[in-house]
């Protein structure tokens, strides 16, 4: 039987899973035929909320207009859970810890660590050349497949978009890691010593999410810290804010 997986992406209304919702996800099944990776299915859903504050639409462009119509929550659960057959079926996202963190919180089901690649987490190890690891950067970095025109590619920020952007890195990172099956994937994963948001002593020391995801705080330039202590919703994240306050080595 050919191998499959999912590749997908999730929209939300804020940063923290068990306060916030999903408001849109976007997947692809990739099928591993004669050693290439094909997509067979996709699946694309937004969720109905009452509310996305402004701060998070300026980042996905998802307003509560674009919502009105759309299926509740629940009723995207069943359909998506249908799609990646309750998690029989291995899922791939960039960050995934975030992404599988809101599923398992808005679904109430757990994904198993087998059934996890984080295409993050493999592109910082097989690529450390590269000066950070975001998907909008390796896109341009890899040379990865992309719309042809500009302005298709400024429109294409939607989950589904993602997912299939985030297809092509797993594809990339597949041939590059010279990996013949998901197992030889989860071993090279296992044997790279691969980075994390945190280092040995469990400190935080990468962004995990927003416009510098991923980067090493010293590559981040001082003023977005600075920007982000002052806002009033970066204290539902106390300690990513501790972390950030002791790089800065003083409250502010």
């Amino acid at each position: 039987m050919n191998e499959t997986v999912i590749v997908f992406d999730v929209e939300t209304t804020g940063l923290s899973p068990q306060k916030d919702q999903i408001i849109e996800i976007g997947a692809v099944k990739l099928a591993l035929e004669e050693g290439l990776w094909k997509e067979i299915d996709a699946f694309e859903s937004y969720a109905f909320a009452s509310n996305v504050p402004a701060i998070v639409s300026s980042i996905h462009h998802i307003t509560v207009e674009d919502l009105v119509n759309a299926p509740k929550l629940f009723e995207m659960e069943r359909q998506f859970c249908e799609f990646i057959d309750i998690c029989g079926t291995p899922l791939v996202a960039h960050n995934a810890k975030f992404d599988i963190a809101f599923i398992e919180s808005a679904f109430s089901f757990e994904i198993p660590q087998e059934k996890r690649f984080c295409t993050l987490t493999l592109a910082r190890a097989l690529y450390p050349e590269q000066k950070n690891h975001k998907l909008q950067y390796l896109q341009y970095a890899l040379n990865l497949p992309m719309p042809p025109s500009r302005a298709e590619r400024v429109a294409a920020h939607t989950a589904l978009a993602d997912a299939r952007l985030t297809s092509h890195l797993f594809r990339r990172i597949w041939k590059d890691s010279r990996a013949s099956s998901l197992e030889d994937l989860k071993n090279f994963k296992a044997t790279e010593s691969l980075p994390d948001d945190t280092n040995s002593s469990g400190e935080i020391e990468r962004m995990p999410w927003g416009k510098h995801k991923g980067r090493l705080f010293v590559d981040i330039p001082k003023d977005y810290f600075q920007w982000l202590l002052s806002q009033d919703w970066t204290s539902e994240h106390p300690d990513l804010m501790d972390a950030v306050r002791a790089f800065l080595k003083g409250p502010f």
